[in-house]
């Protein structure tokens, strides 16, 4: 699966106030390929929770490499 429809699949659970604001500042291309995961046919749970979890893995390493950097507010979350 292209990591972009994984993110989108991984956001099935999530809070829609969550989901809109991690959508809001993304290219309208990217937000199509993201809905291809988020709106397409129902999944088992346990398939979701996979692609979170990939999610999460794909955000460390790139954490890890300095690559991003998460912000709240201020401070810097590492």
């Amino acid at each position: 699966m292209r990591l972009k429809f994984i993110f989108g699949f991984a956001l099935r659970t999530m809070d829609k106030d969550i989901t809109n604001k991690v959508l809001e500042g993304l290219s309208t291309g990217i937000i199509v390929d993201i809905e291809d995961g988020f709106k397409g046919k129902p999944r088992l749970l346990s398939l979701v929770q996979d692609a979170q979890d990939k999610v999460k893995d794909h955000m460390k390493k790139l954490l890890d490499s300095g690559q991003i950097v998460l912000k709240a507010g201020e401070d810097i979350l590492v």
